[in-house]
């Protein structure tokens, strides 16, 4: 048996059969949007419609698009925190492993591996009355521009009340969309900002 022809009818079959599987693969593998195509809006909304359930909004025929984004959590900087919460003033302390605190008056600050920042003020001080969800958005604003945040990539998009406490989350925006796994929560209560949770993303 010639072996060298053997090996070389082998290599042809198997490159034959590679480029046949790759043609499967790749008309298999394109997808084709059907939420924007011809009639499927009129077919969806028509059987919503049977159903008693009516639309009444513009729908969209265009899928929007985003392009990939290169995106790195935001480092803490302990000393540079000191300074924007507590002018320099607070108490540096070392807790578990990857954790470091600060302390000022009835203030402090925690940091967790240098991403999550936990703020909390348990001062009883009251400082405001009738508080409605626009003066604790308006307070938890001024708060974060206050400890020298950025408030220009962030959108309200959840609060409630509960307690005479509201809870608002923001989360970063990017050409208008909201960007996953980047918040800052605030609760509001008559002493002002009691709470703040915050892990953010840098574009």
């Amino acid at each position: 048996m010639d072996w060298s022809k053997a090996k070389t009818i082998l290599i042809v079959a198997f490159l034959i059969t590679n480029i046949l599987l790759g043609v499967v693969l790749f008309l298999s593998g394109r997808q084709v949007e059907t939420a924007t195509k011809e009639g499927f809006i009129e077919d969806v909304t028509k059987l919503l419609n049977n159903k008693n359930i009516l639309i009444d909004t513009e729908i969209s025929r265009e899928i929007p698009s985003l392009n990939t984004l290169i995106v790195e959590y935001e480092i803490l900087d302990l000393y540079e925190i000191n300074k924007n919460y507590f002018n320099g003033e607070g108490k540096i302390e070392s807790t578990d492993q990857g954790s470091k605190g600060i302390i000022y008056n009835n203030e402090y600050v925690l940091i967790e591996n240098r991403k999550k920042l936990t703020y909390e003020n348990n001062n009883e001080e009251e400082k405001y009355t009738n508080l409605n969800e626009e003066q604790a958005k308006t307070i938890a604003l001024e708060f974060l521009q206050d400890k020298n945040y950025d408030t220009s990539d962030m959108l309200l998009y959840y609060a409630k009340e509960q307690d005479n406490s509201y809870r608002l989350e923001f989360s970063k925006i990017y050409n208008s969309r909201y960007v996953e796994r980047a918040n800052t929560i605030v609760e509001v209560d008559k002493r002002g900002v009691k709470k703040l949770e915050r892990i953010w993303l840098r574009l």
